[in-house]
């Protein structure tokens, strides 16, 4: 979850953006765009909460090896909420959440 607030004066939307960073053994870029909403619109200083909800496919990467999928330990698994690709407001370890 992540509440976005608009701290602007006049009313605004925004468009958070969830990526993934599983550990370096599943061999993927270092950031996966895995979800984005969209905010409704928002009036000066009022909050709206976004949820990411993650699938098992979210979670797991192709192994070409084996031609199989692999879930990834959460644990392992960093998250980054931003604004865009270049501005992260959060980042952590989804077993931490």
């Amino acid at each position: 979850k992540m509440t976005v607030t608009n701290n602007g004066v006049r009313a605004a939307t925004d468009t958070p953006q969830l990526y993934l960073e599983f550990p370096p053994e599943a061999r993927q870029p270092r950031s996966i765009l895995k979800g984005f909403q969209k905010t409704p619109l928002l009036q000066s200083m009022e909050s709206a909460t976004v949820t990411f909800n993650l699938t098992a496919r979210d979670l797991s990467y192709y192994v070409p090896q084996s031609k199989s999928w692999v879930k990834a330990d959460v644990t392992r698994v960093g998250y980054e909420m931003s604004k865009s690709s270049e501005v992260v407001v959060m980042t952590g370890k989804l077993g931490e959440l």
